[in-house]
């Protein structure tokens, strides 16, 4: 499977137009981008409009039998000629994560005790799973980060509250300023209801930041039992 002609995306932010050849063969997937300049930092960008190429080709297959058909890149190789393997990531959003450690020597609460409260959990589970869906799939950020943030209000909600009254709640327990939240929810507001209007990679990416803190937070709170974020640890964060 090939399409005839190579399919161009203008890339508004940095006025480049990206070009794409794609090629699916027995499941084996090669799609190659060529662009005017080419920097590492917009690997995150091509490998999003790599994807949505893909996956609308796939997706198509999978409508027409009724298979719940995924993609994986398993692969990438720059300008160089250079392999290496690939995952969806974002390091800079590791060190936003101070409730536990992966590391054992670390004196941070270990893994093994966040994972017994959260395994434990399964609206927190699929809280988190939201999350990380968030930058495994392109174009699922705002959604799953406003879902997640939501999950977390009703987890820290007491029963019979309104709306309004569980906002509050969450952020006098996370000490977070409701204009830490805003970008959040009014963002994900289009989306949600089926409107696919462009957001900028720049706007997603700072809501996935802002989630990752909210969600470390709340991890925080529930490590310590469901009490509110001491002030003096924990500063207010506004927008």
């Amino acid at each position: 499977m090939a399409h005839p002609n190579p399919l161009e995306w203008i890339w508004q932010e940095e006025n480049l137009v990206l070009r794409f050849d794609m090629r699916i063969e027995k499941s084996n997937v090669r799609i190659e981008c060529t662009l005017d300049a080419y920097k590492p930092e917009y690997l995150a960008e091509i490998h999003r409009r790599s994807f949505d190429i893909v996956r609308s080709a796939v997706n198509l297959v999978a409508f027409g039998s009724g298979v719940g058909y995924s993609v994986v890149f398993e692969h990438f190789v720059d300008v160089s000629g250079s392999q290496s393997m690939f995952s969806p990531q974002d390091q800079s959003l590791a060190p936003l994560c101070t409730s536990f450690s992966l590391d054992p020597a670390s004196a941070k609460t270990p893994f093994g005790k966040m994972w017994d409260l959260v395994v434990t959990d399964p609206a927190l589970f699929q809280a988190l799973d939201d999350l990380i869906v968030s930058i495994t799939l392109p174009h699922h950020s705002t959604v799953n980060c406003a879902r997640a943030i939501e999950g977390l209000r009703h987890l820290i909600a007491t029963p019979g509250a309104s709306v309004s009254q569980a906002w509050e709640q969450m952020r006098d327990a996370l000490r977070l300023d409701r204009s830490f939240l805003q970008l959040i929810t009014d963002i994900s507001t289009a989306p949600r209801h089926g409107n696919r209007a462009y957001i900028p990679g720049a706007t997603a990416t700072e809501i996935v930041r802002q989630s990752w803190i909210i969600m470390d937070r709340f991890l925080e709170y529930r490590k310590r039992g469901g009490t509110p974020l001491p002030a003096a640890d924990f500063p207010m964060l506004t927008g």
